[in-house]
């Protein structure tokens, strides 16, 4: 029950991650009148208060005494404001003690769902019960519930993945990353994180980004990219026509540095070809592929780029000629 006392006060302190928040509105669509009593009194000086060092059973003692003397001639020279301080203190320890099991057991049922991704490909979907259809490429995780409340759907997310959100205007869509929260209400984008930083590209609709450490967001639409970092949120116009390709192996170069090339291919073969740095090769490449057998694309480039390419084990590498 301890675990359930850290997740409230990492809360209420606003020190929690993306999924446990997530797991917070879970409770909170569930226990609504409990969290509003946790809320409450934090705002009245419970914030001062460890409940992790307090002693349920004389906690108990505490509120059993209070009730007892409530009717008793109180000092006047006392602050009625501080009484209640002291009994709240009481209560919010006494609150925690009889829900931590139900908090425990409600956060490690099935209505929260988690998907680790270890492989790539297409197949690699998952549809929500509001219909929303998510692919997540490999080595992303995806948390969400498994029935969503009547106010918000909310999902967390690290690592790469499309969505396709189904409509719903009275029920926003969220995705919560480390650095950044999409909010949207049904449309269709592409979400990277990789570090530290997190890129959104629109495929259709409109999107809102928010930074989370920074007091600051902004409105997508289709063809438009934002990045999020901890210090900065910028977007422009989508420059890499190629950011799904690692989901439906299509690819479209139109004079396309050789390294850039490779980056793109990296996505979405499970054989990668040893990459070169930038300015290593003056190649240009115009080319369109469609789940091409990377081999053959091997050979494209071999010939239009003048390069040498030789397999070993599951990485092709690569010499200027």
């Amino acid at each position: 029950m301890n675990e359930s006392y850290i997740l409230l006060l990492k809360h209420f302190l606003r020190e929690t991650t993306s999924e446990e928040e997530m797991l917070i509105e879970e409770y909170k669509e569930v226990h609504k009148a409990e969290y509003e009593v946790f809320k409450k009194i934090w705002s009245t000086g419970g914030g001062q208060i460890d409940v992790r060092q307090f002693d349920t059973q004389k906690a108990l003692a505490r509120v059993e005494q209070a009730v007892t003397q409530r009717n008793k001639p109180q000092p006047k020279l006392i602050s009625l404001l501080t009484r209640f301080k002291r009994v709240a203190a009481a209560i919010v320890v006494c609150i925690l003690s009889v829900t931590a099991y139900l908090m425990v057991a409600h956060f490690t049922s099935t209505k929260t769902l988690v998907v680790d991704c270890t492989m790539s490909g297409p197949e690699n979907n998952v549809v929500l019960s509001d219909g929303t259809t998510i692919w997540l490429n490999k080595g992303a995780k995806l948390t969400y519930r498994k029935t969503f409340g009547s106010k918000e759907r909310v999902v967390s997310l690290s690592g790469e993945a499309f969505f396709e959100v189904a409509k719903d205007s009275l029920r926003p869509f969220t995705v919560k990353m480390q650095t950044a929260d999409v909010r949207v209400l049904g449309t269709s984008f592409n979400i990277k994180e990789l570090g530290n930083k997190t890129s959104v590209t629109v495929a259709t609709g409109k999107v809102s980004v928010k930074a989370n450490q920074l007091d600051k967001s902004v409105v997508l639409i289709p063809g438009q990219t934002a990045e999020v970092n901890h210090n900065s949120l910028d977007y422009f116009d989508t420059w890499n026509k190629n950011y799904l390709a690692w989901k439906t192996g299509v690819f479209v170069f139109e004079n396309t540095p050789l390294p850039q090339v490779i980056r793109d291919l990296n996505t979405y073969y499970d054989t990668k070809i040893e990459s070169i740095p930038s300015g290593g090769n003056s190649c240009l490449l115009t080319a369109n592929f469609n789940q091409k057998p990377l081999a053959e694309i091997i050979e494209v480039l071999s010939l239009t780029c003048d390069v040498n390419f030789k397999k070993e084990s599951n990485t092709y590498r690569l010499s200027v000629q």
